[in-house]
């Protein structure tokens, strides 16, 4: 860090971003500057800004101004580390911007007086509405810096309109790297804690079939990027006397031979020095390809994932430009979460070809090894071609236990298989051995969301006798951790934002019996509004427009496109016309709600439910990252739901029955599933199964 910096990093309902307004606003002191930037508001809890100085900053005389409108506030850190600093703010900012400053007086009794002097009726601002600036005239004049040695600028009060700011120019390129140090963790309690710097980074741009490396540094200080490179960086409290370890994994990339996919890697001693690894990789195909890098210590669930994407060109001519900047996503792992019985599933896959590399752990015992999944595609396809043949099958029995007989039966001899394709002997036997243990299972992947690890039917090890007991995953109560996504502990529910789309088809064949239900139950229990008119436009202004809660009740169906798309059918839908009125694809989702790139677990986002067939995967391939689940869980949503397979109407709402009247009570998301797979899987056909839940187990639904 340069003498006399400051790092911000933001966590809760605010986030820290390039200080586009007032940069030409001098702060009523003569203490140097440290830093400034601007701030927005987010639907997170209560925001926190949190501040690491460099070592020739006294944090006694440190005072941080946060100016909001036409309303200037300030506050002294708390906190008695130069990297453990912190601002609780006492207002949220809304939908507004504001601007931060943060400033080293020349005395304490001065940082004192700063405080006293704005701390004025701060306490008014957390109940109030967003302040609209006052009105200026259109040929104001921008007010200069003042020249060194001239007198501070005139105090602002509550009461008095800041100097005028100057039009939005570009932030100065020192402060890039400040930027790209989002959040400083609080060190957990009676735990002994470093502050590190976390850098990662690749070229922008690489050519088929030449190698190239993605490099991960680790620091006391900030790591420069190399120019030309895309780079993502994060700040964490690490133990120092301890290695973290850093997994690469690459989609549309491969590992160079002899390549390791994990490190371990100890923060230097000395602050100025950088402990570096490298990567080997190579792009065979032309295309986009992107790479994660994991970063963990102590625990399965990620410290920090840094996430980098290239283009892959035959074109030798480099791209101009500097280094260009992604946030980082930084996490706690919950001890809570940490202890839970889990599957990690990291996946490198070229082409069609897929490699999974596994890891359970249940109770401290772990086991993992590598599973290579070559034509993934056609694995896929043929795996759901058999589950679609149990449907058929299941068509021409009419009594109930003679279906539900007969769907056991076919389901598990599926999941069996499935178990024996996917997970190593070591695994496998893991699992077995703790499999009345596995209660809560909670599956982990960098982006492995194609496969229906639910119907997963743990096996005896070979030689070892069968149980005869039911053993499917999800039984368990499994839910999905996808890294890089937000997973918030509550999601805030306003009746007034529920929302709910089912179809009346024009098409006799595609009328659901029960989506009527569904619609009603949601009216009654949460006010829902249904979305009128019920075509494409209208669903694409709703996610636009945003809500707290969306259920969709309807079909959902694969194109026949390279890549493919998902696309939920809409009430006119018809087989015979090619008009894209009536289908809404996560193509068009992405374009409504952008990926939102850097994701905190204090950001809360809507719980989406897609009650609707083959909506909870993806399709296979490192050119389909895509899909619904994805789309949705990187525009911020705080959990989803879909169907991995054709569901039958009735399971499908027994499930959404369960699932809101679980919730409604008080449930967590985990429980809630539980029971609503059990509801389900009462209508004979193990529907239950089909069901993908992506969310923080214990999250619940805050409802106002």
């Amino acid at each position: 860090m340069k003498p006399g910096s400051a790092i911000l990093g933001a966590r809760g309902a605010v986030r820290v971003i390039g200080a586009m307004d007032a940069v030409g606003w001098a702060p009523p002191t003569s203490g140097r500057e440290l830093l400034r930037a601007g701030l927005v508001g987010t639907g997170g809890g209560t925001p926190v800004l949190a501040l690491v100085v460099s070592d020739d900053v006294d944090p006694r005389r440190v005072v941080v101004f946060v100016l909001l409108g036409d309303l200037l506030c300030t506050f002294r850190p708390s906190g008695a580390e130069r990297d453990a600093l912190g601002v609780e703010l006492p207002f949220r900012i809304g939908d507004q911007r504001a601007l931060v400053v943060i400033v080293e007086c020349e005395t304490e009794a001065e940082a004192a007086e700063l405080e006293r002097a704005y701390a004025a009726d701060r306490e008014n601002l957390e109940a109030a509405e967003p302040v609209a600036e006052a009105p200026r005239e259109a040929a104001e004049p921008v007010e200069a810096e003042p020249p060194p040695g001239a007198a501070p600028a005139p105090p602002v009060t509550r009461s008095a309109t800041p100097p005028p700011r100057p039009p939005s120019p570009a932030l100065p390129p020192e402060e890039t790297a400040e930027e790209a140090a989002e959040e400083a963790a609080e060190a957990p309690a009676g735990q002994r804690t470093t502050l590190a710097h976390l850098h990662g980074e690749m070229p922008e741009q690489v050519r088929v079939d030449m190698p190239f490396p993605v490099r991960f540094g680790l620091s006391r200080r900030p790591i420069a990027p190399t120019p030309g490179a895309e780079h993502d960086a994060t700040v964490a409290h690490i133990d120092a006397a301890r290695d973290v370890t850093v997994t690469i994994v690459p989609r549309g990339f491969r590992l160079a031979p002899d390549t390791p996919r994990t490190v371990g890697l100890r923060l230097p001693a000395a602050d100025d020095e950088v402990a570096w690894h490298e990567f080997e990789l190579t792009a065979p195909l032309p295309g986009r390809g992107e790479v994660s890098l994991i970063v963990r210590q102590d625990a399965d669930l990620p410290l920090a994932t840094l996430r980098l994407t290239a283009v892959i060109t035959d074109d030798a001519t480099p791209r101009a430009g500097g280094p260009r900047s992604v946030r980082a996503r930084v996490t706690r792992p919950d001890p809570e979460l940490v202890a839970l019985p889990s599957v990690r599933i990291d996946e490198e896959i070229v082409g069609d070809d897929s490699t999974l590399f596994i890891r359970a752990s249940v109770g401290g015992d772990v086991a993992e090894d590598t599973m290579p999944l070559p034509h993934k595609q056609r694995f896929v396809a043929n795996l759901y071609d058999r589950v679609a043949g149990v449907r058929i099958e299941l068509a021409d029995l009419r009594d109930a236990d003679e279906r539900s007989e007969a769907a056991l039966r076919r389901l598990t001899q599926i999941g069996r298989s499935l178990a024996r394709s996917l997970l190593p002997l070591n695994v496998l036997d893991l699992l077995w051995r703790h499999r009345d243990e596995l209660d809560g299972l909670l599956l982990q992947t960098s982006g492995e969301i194609d496969l229906p690890w639910e119907i997963v039917h743990l096996v005896p090890p070979p030689g070892e006798a069968d149980d005869d007991e039911v053993r499917f995953l999800s039984r368990s109560g499994m839910t999905r951790w996808v890294y890089d996504t937000p997973h918030p502990i509550e999601i805030p529910v306003a009746m007034a934002n529920v929302r709910v789309v089912c179809p009346s088809y024009v098409i006799d064949r595609l009328r659901l019996t029960h989506t009527a239900e569904e619609r009603e139950l949601l009216e009654t229990a949460l006010a829902a509004r249904v979305i009128q008119p019920e075509d494409a436009a209208g669903v694409g202004a709703l996610m636009r427009e945003g809500f707290d809660l969306l259920h969709f009740a309807g079909h959902g169906t694969w194109t026949t496109t390279s890549p493919p798309l998902q696309e939920l059918l809409l009430a006119e839908y018809d087989d015979d016309e090619t008009t894209p009125g009536w289908r809404y694809s996560d193509d068009d989702l992405r374009a409504d709600r952008p990926d939102i790139g850097f994701a905190d677990d204090d950001d809360v986002g809507p719980l989406v439910f897609l009650n609707a067939c083959d909506l909870g995967r993806l399709p296979s391939g490192e050119r389909s990252l895509g899909g619904f689940p994805e789309a949705f869980l990187r525009s911020g949503a705080g959990a989803f739901i879909g169907c991995s397979w054709a569901v039958g109407d009735d399971p499908a709402a027994s499930f959404v029955r369960a699932f809101y009247r679980a919730v409604l009570d008080g449930a967590s998301l985990g429980e809630a599933t539980r029971t609503a797979r059990a509801a389900a899987a009462e209508s004979a056909d193990l529907s239950d199964l089909a069901f993908a839940v992506y969310a923080h187990p214990r999250a619940r639904l805050r409802i106002t």
